[in-house]
């Protein structure tokens, strides 16, 4: 009988069985992290409304490997796109702090931290 590990955890399987499925649902909550509550909470709207809009779950569907790993790989492209769109809103801010920096005096800045960045991006 083969345990099942997950993140480091391991279960014991019920059975001998290795066709019965074994689930497995977290008991932990995470109220002291809002950042872990709000990604779960994200998921479970994401899972509703794709049952909603294609009136089954993802265990429902039968797609074979190549259809998953097509949506991966569509999400993954989608996700390049968006992660390039943050950097360049990044960099135009950067390059905007960093004009409004530059016109500044660092001997009449008194905030340490503006200082420190003054020194850093002028070299």
């Amino acid at each position: 009988m083969d345990d099942l590990e997950i993140a480091d955890v391991t279960f014991k399987r019920p059975t001998d069985d290795p066709d019965i499925q074994v689930k497995v649902e977290s008991v932990i909550e995470y109220p002291q992290d809002s950042t872990i509550q709000n990604v779960l909470n994200k998921i479970r709207i994401r899972a509703d409304a794709g049952i909603i809009k294609y009136n089954t779950s993802m265990i429902g569907n039968g797609g074979d490997l190549f259809y998953w790993l097509d949506h991966v790989q569509q999400e993954l492209m989608d996700a390049t796109n968006y992660i390039e769109r943050i950097i360049q809103e990044l960099e135009r801010i950067k390059e905007d702090d960093l004009r409004k920096l530059q016109a500044l005096d660092p001997k009449k800045v008194r905030f340490a931290g503006v200082t420190r960045l003054l020194r850093k991006w002028r070299t």
